[in-house]
């Protein structure tokens, strides 16, 4: 029978260095999707993570997300889903 240690380590998925390291050279300028493909993690890991390590994203890449999101709400305004 796994002891509550066994458990935890089970929960809690570790960032290792390599994925620092992927972090830091592409959240600047990639997505959250692109992000998430490339590090098979969450939205909200990612983030926290990124918030831990200092980072950044890139104006011009804020500016495009925020495009993107305000049409598709716009679109869903229109077709009655909103």
């Amino acid at each position: 029978m796994p002891n509550s240690q066994d458990q935890k380590q089970r929960l809690i998925d570790y960032w290792t260095n390599q994925e620092d390291e992927l972090l830091r050279k592409h959240y600047p300028a990639a997505s959250d999707e692109e992000l998430q493909k490339l590090l098979h993690r969450s939205i909200e890991a990612i983030k926290g993570r990124a918030y831990r390590l200092k980072l950044r994203k890139d104006a011009r890449v804020i500016q495009k997300m925020l495009r993107e999101r305000t049409k598709a709400r716009w679109l869903a305004i229109k077709q009655g889903r909103l």
